[in-house]
């Protein structure tokens, strides 16, 4: 026999009181999970390196549309897509293509590096938690 949830109720003769720890503690996590939700990236600078040198940085919260920057050094070539939600390496003619499989980044201090083309690209930014302990 299946109860309905109405009937769970009925059967459980729960005080006022019980009733305001249960509202008070779904108000809480709640507001836990609004505070700590990763909705945003995070990432507010994009910063490119070439051969240890700063090759282009970019404010990320001020861009209005996918940017392609299209790098040709002496030691090879690489395409870094940018956006407000994060950065990908698209091509690049370094024999494995690493950086290219890895992904998209989003978050500060995520990196995408290609070492036979001497590139690298990161995210900088406010993370806003630093570590988690219990």
């Amino acid at each position: 026999m299946v109860l309905a949830l109405r009937d769970i109720f009925k059967h459980l003769k729960l005080a006022v009181f019980d009733y305001v720890i249960i509202v008070f503690v779904l108000a809480l996590s709640l507001t836990l999970f609004v505070c700590f939700s990763d909705n945003q990236s995070g990432a507010q600078q994009c910063v490119i390196e070439v051969d240890g040198k700063e090759y282009a940085r970019f404010d990320m919260t001020l861009l209005t549309e996918e940017k392609v920057i299209d790098i040709d050094s002496q030691y090879g070539r690489n395409v870094v897509v940018i956006d407000r939600g994060g950065v990908s390496v698209t091509e690049s003619s370094c024999p494995d293509g690493s950086e290219v499989k890895s992904g998209r980044i989003t978050k500060p201090g995520q990196s995408l590096i290609c070492l036979p083309n001497r590139v690298v690209v990161r995210l900088e930014g406010n993370s806003g938690v630093d570590a988690v302990a219990w």
